[in-house]
């Protein structure tokens, strides 16, 4: 080959290989940018830019009046861009020790003033875009720091950065924590935060952020690509914190005087089943809390307020009548292979009335096993209770409801046995929740009717109400107009003339029965026994606008029958919730108009009282020559003298802040005080005798 050709051959191919290498760029110019071009420019976009969720606000849960029991606070995060577009050197520099001197006073008083300004600096020199200022910090704190040097010229020019969050919070403290409930993450929703979580949530919105260092932060691209959060919508409840308040109050005080291990106390509303109060409390280092909702979630055996459940089965079914006589042995009777007993001796024969008013264990379950005994009558009595609604859960809108437990009559499996139905008459071999029994006995109040219990009445959006919860009717009549007016009347008697006697009220009738369950009946005859004491009722009798149920789980002191460490507890939420209405009811049913009374008033300050008194133009009949008084009896009008007598803690529930601190501290007693309100708890039991420098915490709601 000559060289002319040799030469022409290499052109050649050297024009052909830029001719492929241009082909195969091009090819894959082409893929890269408009085959894959879609998702390379996704790729590219996450390293550098990407949408990042902005949480919505939560919406509130309201009481039935209105009252917040559960917000969203809003609390902010302060982050300072050292880099920003505006912020020049001579900015900096001119604004530096101002800002330092800021910081140090109003945000971290721990950092001096010289530390904060060369740390700043040193940010600074190293291109933070991101440097955290605070967290945690309130709108009123948020004010003053917008105000700052250098903050104050905003975003661009003094790289002021806020970050937004929202910060759950219960204004009432610990009332109705349970029900109220709450939502975390990696934990099972609980309550009505968990069950409306759908709705309380709101729609997060989205916010355009790009990564400014490899060390992956992320500031917001201002002005950009934000797209709103949308708040979430209000619960408005059926709970009164007024009488959340008193149940949690009475209830309070049971547990912790009789060392339970838990108690429940539930208000409803009786012809609508609206729950208006429910309190769960338990001790837990040195305190009483609310950690689990017992009267939704614990199923036990009631013990003797099943009772009513056994006699109006024999009254529906026409076997007995409240004068039938049954022999009762002395309190004695042995079923097959075990024993029943009962609390006291009430002779020997006695009538239907009489051993439910005394709450024999005996009468009703020789008389229930007489009646239903006989072979394959049994499941007559099961029907009665499931036609009762016993058999059923309410549905209220707290998740993990437990489930009844009826048995089946003559199954086996179920553990039926010869002793299954006496002992179910009084309440054994049966389990049910607080709530569950409360909405039996809600129904004979109702007339028959059975309210399907319910805690939301409206779900509201920015002020319009979307979507609202009416009562429904779980079971339109549970028994016959007989049978409920005859389980009134037993129920009735019981307070006039048998357990409950005792605890008759003069402010306001009920009818109820007391109930006493011991734990795990078989199993600890060799142990101390283990108790649960309730009482179930409604009131005021004669027309009934409330039911209740106070329950006490192992009471470790030493009273443990349901009239000593429920009742008191049931009488002081029915009084408290008389006195919150303007219709009163007296002992013996009548009702009086609407008057000047004051209601009662435990301890006041004198002079305050007289002042409330002059403006609502009530008279005084007697004024005790004391600083402190007491207004124990409304309708007598008498200031009676209470002050510290030996050094004796009085029972400061009820009043204002001011007048408990300036009480205590002026018998010298250490005083700390939480919440806000008035006092609802105090550390010093009342009736303690204290000495000087006793240290004192009240705790408000």
């Amino acid at each position: 080959m000559s060289k002319h050709n040799e030469l022409l051959f290499r052109v050649y191919f050297t024009m052909v290989m830029v001719v492929l290498c241009a082909l195969l760029l091009s090819f894959k110019a082409v893929k890269i940018n408009v085959i894959e071009g879609e998702r390379w420019s996704a790729k590219g976009d996450s390293l550098y830019l990407k949408y990042m969720p902005v949480r919505a606000e939560r919406g509130n849960i309201l009481d039935v009046q209105g009252r917040l029991l559960a917000t969203s606070l809003p609390i902010f995060e302060i982050r300072m861009d050292l880099r920003a577009d505006g912020l020049t050197d001579e900015v900096f520099k001119s604004g530096i020790d101002s800002l330092a001197w800021c910081l140090s006073r109003y945000v971290n008083p721990s950092w001096s003033e010289r530390r904060y300004r060369d740390h700043l600096i040193k940010r600074r020199n190293r291109g933070d875009r991101y440097l955290l200022i605070a967290r945690n910090i309130n709108y009123a704190q948020l004010e003053r720091i917008k105000r700052f040097p250098i903050f104050r010229l905003g975003p661009n020019k003094g790289g002021f950065i806020i970050e937004r969050q929202n910060k759950r919070s219960t204004p009432y403290g610990i009332l109705a924590a349970r029900t109220i409930g709450y939502v975390r993450p990696n934990v099972q929703p609980v309550g009505l935060e968990g069950y409306f979580n759908d709705q309380l949530r709101g729609e997060d919105g989205k916010r355009l952020m790009q990564r400014i260092s490899t060390r992956g932060t992320w500031i917001p691209v201002r002005n950009l690509g934000q797209i709103d959060a949308k708040r979430g919508a209000d619960i408005v409840t059926t709970i009164d914190v007024d009488i959340q308040d008193l149940a949690e109050s009475a209830l309070y005080d049971a547990v912790y005087q009789h060392n339970a291990q838990w108690g429940v106390a539930i208000v409803m509303d009786v012809k609508t089943g609206a729950i208006r109060a429910i309190a769960n409390l338990e001790p837990d280092n040195g305190r009483l809390i609310e950690k689990y909702n017992y009267a939704v979630g614990a199923a036990t055996e009631p013990g003797s307020t099943m009772k009513l459940a056994s006699m109006m089965a024999m009254l529906e079914d026409d076997l007995v009548t409240l004068d039938t006589k049954v022999d009762i042995t002395n309190g004695y009777a042995r079923f097959y292979n075990a024993d029943m007993y009962d609390t006291g001796n009430y002779g020997d024969t006695v009538d239907l009335r009489t051993a439910f008013e005394k709450s024999s264990n005996v009468g009703i379950a020789k008389t229930v096993q007489r009646v239903y005994g006989e072979p394959r009558q049994a499941d007559k009595f099961i029907a009665r209770l499931r036609q009762f609604g016993l058999d059923r859960t309410t549905g209220v809108e707290i998740p993990g409801e437990a489930a009844p437990h009826i048995k089946e009559a003559y199954n086996t499996e179920q553990s039926w046995s010869g002793i299954s139905l006496p002992w179910m008459s009084t309440g054994y071999e049966v389990q049910m929740t607080p709530l569950q029994m409360l909405t039996f006995y809600n129904a004979v109040a109702n007339n028959g009717r059975m309210m399907r219990p319910y805690l939301a009445s409206a779900v509201v959006q920015d002020g319009r109400t979307v979507k609202s919860f009416k009562p429904k009717v779980a079971i339109s009549q549970i028994a016959s107009r007989e049978t409920i007016t005859k389980a009134q009347e037993l129920l009735a008697g019981v307070v006039l003339r048998g357990t409950a006697k005792a605890h008759r009220s003069e402010y306001v009738s009920f009818a109820g029965k007391t109930g006493t369950a011991v734990i795990e009946y078989f199993k600890n005859s060799s142990d101390r026994k283990k108790y649960q004491g309730s009482f179930a009722g409604y009131f005021p009798a004669d027309d009934p606008q409330y039911s209740c149920l106070v329950m006490i789980y192992n009471p470790r002191g030493s009273e443990y029958y349901g009239s000593d460490v429920a009742l008191p507890a049931f009488v002081e939420i029915a009084e408290g919730v008389m006195a919150l209405s303007p219709r009163k009811s007296s002992i013996d049913g009548s009702r009086n108009k609407p008057d000047s009374n004051l209601p009662p008033v435990k301890f006041a300050y004198k002079t305050d009282i007289q002042e409330i008194g002059n403006a609502l133009d009530v008279r005084f009949d007697e004024i005790a020559d004391s600083e402190w008084v007491a207004l124990e009896n409304p309708q007598r009008n008498a200031l009676t003298a209470r002050n510290m007598e030996d050094m004796r803690l009085p029972d400061l529930r009820g009043m204002g802040l001011r007048d408990a601190v300036f009480l205590l501290e002026n018998a010298g007693l250490e005083v700390s005080t939480s919440g806000a309100g008035r006092v609802i708890r105090q550390s010093v039991r009342a009736g303690t005798q204290v000495s000087k420098g006793t240290r004192v915490q009240l705790v408000l709601g």
